[in-house]
């Protein structure tokens, strides 16, 4: 994936997130479009993956903590972590899980860059949400399926 083919990256969370956390070209990836000025979002567990790849440092971030644990991870590399639902730091948009689905996807789509417009990557572990059948998964997919027939 070239970042330089998007608006912005936004990863879906769940359990997958794990599985995704250990590819490296999502490292990669991220790193590129931070360095390309995009606009990055991460919604439930996936903000992990950005505190891991180092653009959470020094900035405001939420992400889903019913583990108690998820918030020491981006704390631990270098976020504030707010417990909001849905934090908007710079141009990374952080939510902590599927009840923020849909303010999560309104903050996006409110960005000035205009990704309504354009066209999207979602990078997620889709076999896998399909099999656990990932409510975040579906509440996103709805929001941007009707957000696509208002514009």
């Amino acid at each position: 994936v070239d970042p330089s083919n998007y608006n912005a990256i936004v990863i879906i969370g769940g359990p997958g997130t794990i599985m995704l956390a250990e590819q490296p070209e999502i490292y990669t990836l991220l790193k590129q479009a931070n360095k390309q000025e995009k606009l990055i979002a991460a919604i439930c567990l996936a903000p992990t993956i950005l505190a891991k790849a180092d653009l959470l440092r020094m900035k405001k971030a939420t992400v889903w903590n019913g583990d108690g644990m998820q918030s020491a991870i981006i704390e631990r590399e270098g976020a504030q972590y707010t417990g909001e639902d849905v934090t908007v730091d710079g141009r990374i948009i952080t939510a902590n899980g599927p009840d923020a689905a849909e303010a999560f996807g309104e903050k996006i789509t409110d960005e000035p860059c205009h990704i309504h417009k354009s066209r999207w990557k979602m990078v997620h572990h889709e076999p896998f949400c399909k099999n656990l059948k990932c409510p975040n998964y579906k509440k996103m997919l709805e929001f941007y399926k009707s957000h696509e027939k208002r514009n």
